[in-house]
């Protein structure tokens, strides 16, 4: 069977037809395209695993979505012009540094590196501004370097 028929048979399950390969996007590994090897994979600890990791990293995502629209409807009443996406990129790239303990300065350095890997950035004082809607934990690491 051809693997983008075996895609076809088993949907949800994180698998993607490349040429005549089959690969599993939640592992990041090329499978065989065999009937009876694809089912022992996906009923891996591995790939249970990782199906695990992309749901949780979905709902975090769409609960900081929500997050931020109710934020712009009380601060920005005309709405956000930015894709969804690249707010949330932006959110997590200002958790990240704080959680790491990098002051958010040291974000221009890297600017280049980032915004060619991911999204465009927004200015550091816009990236500010994010702090207060961060984690407890998250502030409590802003506070301790001068961000």
């Amino acid at each position: 069977m051809s693997p983008w028929l075996r895609v076809q048979q088993l949907k949800n399950k994180h698998l993607t037809a490349q040429g005549n390969r089959l690969r599993c996007d939640a592992c990041k590994e090329t499978i065989s395209k065999k009937n009876n090897t694809v089912l022992k994979y996906i009923a891996s600890g591995k790939h249970v695993q990782a199906k695990k990791v992309i749901e949780l990293s979905k709902k975090k995502d769409q609960t900081l979505l929500e997050f931020l629209s109710k934020n712009d409807k009380a601060t920005n009443p005309k709405g956000e012009t930015l894709p969804h996406v690249m707010r949330v990129y932006r959110f997590d790239l200002v958790e990240s540094f704080l959680a790491a303990g990098i002051p958010l300065t040291k974000v221009e350095p890297l600017r280049s590196y980032l915004e060619k890997y991911g999204y465009r950035l927004t200015s550091q004082s816009h990236q500010k501004q994010l702090i207060p809607h961060c984690s407890p934990e998250r502030k409590r690491n802003s506070a301790e370097g001068p961000f």
